[in-house]
């Protein structure tokens, strides 16, 4: 199928199916086509010159995000049960957030890159950052779509051999959840924040433990640019506060760093009627305990909502 990446010069047909294209395929997946995405899936907008802008389905004139912001987009609207995207900085975990669905992005190395970048060899720092993942409704689906994909595939060298266990099933009553509200340097509107604060409070009498996470003090305005994440926009309005426009993937990129498997689940409606969502973070290479924490926290976080009119 032809692929652009939203950039005029590159129009090319593979010969051959990527390794996740494949194996969804050999699972009996009914793959429909092709998601929008920003130009070369350089930004935290879903808009190009070949297919136009994508529309956010809560409100047509906000974003849906970005990379992955034409399969949050299709999700949200019941044009599809599943998607799959790419992970560098946020760019599945923005869209699930804005859009209202889930989104896994696994630890890195994980879940093959083979078939990615036609003809073209990345660069090891995008390599060691970006990653494959799924993007669904329900908790059940992303853990569906990860068994399916992730695992070695004789190609991908980096891939590591580590079993793709799955997901066990835990009670909420034997979780212990850390919870961070914000990351220090990093601006959080309050409602934003406060939603987290809400949620942690509805855990504590039906966890182990909940407790306000400590962390290390780090300078993050100066590490995400140089990293190389650092993308040309307007500057961005949160509250009072003018911040400029990469910050909006700040909370989601620490983990493209460390490698930490990371889920997002939609939790509530803002004052705007739009998706809040809620990022769970677990440890590398047990995707399958996070997956599980997923879905115990989400009796709490609520079933998918549809957008209205959808």
């Amino acid at each position: 199928m032809r692929t652009t990446t939203g950039f005029p010069p590159l129009d090319h047909v593979p010969k051959v199916d990527s390794t996740v294209t494949a194996r969804l395929k050999a699972a009996g997946g009914i793959l429909l086509g092709k998601t929008n995405v920003p130009v070369m899936l350089a930004d935290y907008q879903t808009d190009n010159p070949i297919f136009g802008r994508t529309y956010n389905p809560w409100n047509i004139e906000r974003t849906p995000g970005g990379s992955s912001g034409g399969a949050a987009a299709a999700l949200a609207a019941g044009m599809a049960p599943f998607d799959i995207g790419t992970d560098l900085s946020a760019s599945i975990r923005i869209p699930a957030h804005f859009c209202g669905v889930c989104g896994l992005k696994p630890t890195e190395q994980r879940v093959p890159l083979t078939g990615l970048i036609p003809g073209i060899s990345a660069p090891r720092s995008i390599r060691i950052m970006s990653c494959i993942g799924p993007m669904t409704r329900t908790v059940e689906d992303l853990a569906l779509l990860y068994s399916i994909i992730a695992g070695p595939d004789g190609r991908d060298i980096e891939v590591q051999p580590v079993p793709v266990d799955k997901m066990p099933q835990l009670a909420l009553k034997h979780l212990r959840v850390a919870f961070a509200p914000t990351f220090p340097g990093l601006p959080v509107a309050l409602e934003i924040r406060g939603a987290v604060e809400e949620l942690a409070k509805q855990l504590r009498p039906l966890c182990a433990a909940v407790e306000e996470a400590t962390l290390p003090q780090v300078d993050f305005t100066q590490e995400l640019p140089r990293a190389g994440v650092l993308i040309e926009g307007s500057p961005l309005r949160v509250d009072d506060q003018e911040v400029i426009y990469w910050a909006v993937s700040g909370h989601g990129t620490l983990f493209n760093y460390t490698g930490h498997p990371a889920v997002v689940l939609s939790y509530k409606l803002d004052r705007d009627g739009l998706p809040l969502g809620i990022q769970l973070v677990g440890k590398r290479w047990d995707e399958a305990r996070l997956l599980a924490m997923a879905q115990a926290l989400s009796e709490v976080t609520g079933p998918f909502q549809r957008p209205p009119g959808y």
